[in-house]
């Protein structure tokens, strides 16, 4: 089985030289890497990515410029890009995979015939309480396979953070959505589902990720998947997140009086950020768009709408 990998990225950070080492040391063949770049530093990074992976790994490197990233289209040239690979594992450039990730994950497909599947999020060392909260919340012990139609936030969720996709069923189903602002991977889960596929959560593979952002980046980052789930309410069973959102409040906050209470402060207002960034990015239609400009993280999306 052929497996190729697809790396988008952008200006990407010190531990990424830690992410293409680990590709290197996996338990299962690469046959490619694709990396699409629309950083600034594009000779650079394709001088570094070389010296990294070939004559080891087949590199197939894309440059496009920094307006032209979208998190579905950009993925989907990255699959177009791998030919005949039966395979693709998705991985952003900040996410360190352990030696048999991709082993666990095409294993956990093959093994119950399942479409699509992504693995489990550990936090890095050092990250806030917040995500190491939320990495624990939305990354349990214990795989799961979604194989009915989706009625809760849950069984569409889905992290191309690290996932590996059978790339003949994606292309039955037309690939990641286009033009779309966040999460392309929720909407492909739910729309594989819908149309009588499998999806699964596989812990036994296992990537370490997390991010280090403050109230200003939480709120924008969830600004974007209000807007999202606004666009995207038909298709979404939006009307669980809610509750969802509730049981992780409760969980942080019991996380952090009984472990570190000095944190809690901390959690709530990063929380709190989440909670006003996704409130105000549902009521997206109600704002001009030179303000949700300055509330989004991903600024190339409104210069497209």
């Amino acid at each position: 089985m052929k497996i190729g990998v697809i790396i988008p990225i952008f200006n990407p950070p010190d531990i990424f030289e830690e992410v293409l080492d680990a590709l290197l040391v996996q338990t299962v063949a690469i046959s490619q890497v694709v990396l699409i770049d629309s950083s600034d530093m594009a000779y650079e990074n394709q001088t570094f990515i070389r010296s990294k992976l070939d004559n080891k790994i087949k590199v197939i490197y894309e440059k496009i410029r920094p307006f032209e990233f979208d998190h579905g289209a950009t993925r989907n040239l990255g699959a177009k890009l791998l030919g005949d690979s039966e395979i693709a594992v998705f991985l952003t450039q900040d996410a360190i995979i352990q030696d048999n990730c991709i082993e666990e994950l095409v294993t956990f497909i093959e093994r119950n015939n399942l479409s699509a599947a992504y693995a489990r999020q550990i936090p890095r060392d050092g990250c806030s309480i917040l995500e190491r909260v939320e990495r624990e919340f939305n990354y349990p012990e214990g795989s799961k396979i979604n194989r009915l139609q989706p009625s809760t936030i849950e069984e569409v969720f889905f992290s191309n953070t690290c996932s590996a996709v059978r790339l003949k069923t994606f292309w039955k189903l037309g690939g990641f959505p286009e033009k779309i602002i966040f999460a392309e991977d929720m909407i492909f889960a739910s729309r594989l589902l819908k149309a009588g596929y499998s999806t699964g959560y596989c812990s036994e593979a296992i990537v370490k990720h997390s991010h280090t952002i403050d109230f200003k980046e939480n709120l924008k980052r969830y600004f974007d998947m209000g807007v999202m789930h606004r666009i995207f309410k038909d298709e979404l069973p939006i009307r669980s997140s809610t509750k969802k959102g509730l049981c992780f409040v409760k969980k942080g906050i019991g996380f952090c009086l009984k472990n570190q209470p000095q944190d809690l402060m901390g959690f709530s207002i990063n929380t709190l950020a989440k909670f006003i960034g996704y409130q105000l990015g549902k009521r997206y239609l109600l704002f001009p768009i030179a303000l949700n400009i300055k509330l989004t993280k991903n600024r190339a999306y409104w210069n497209s709408v």
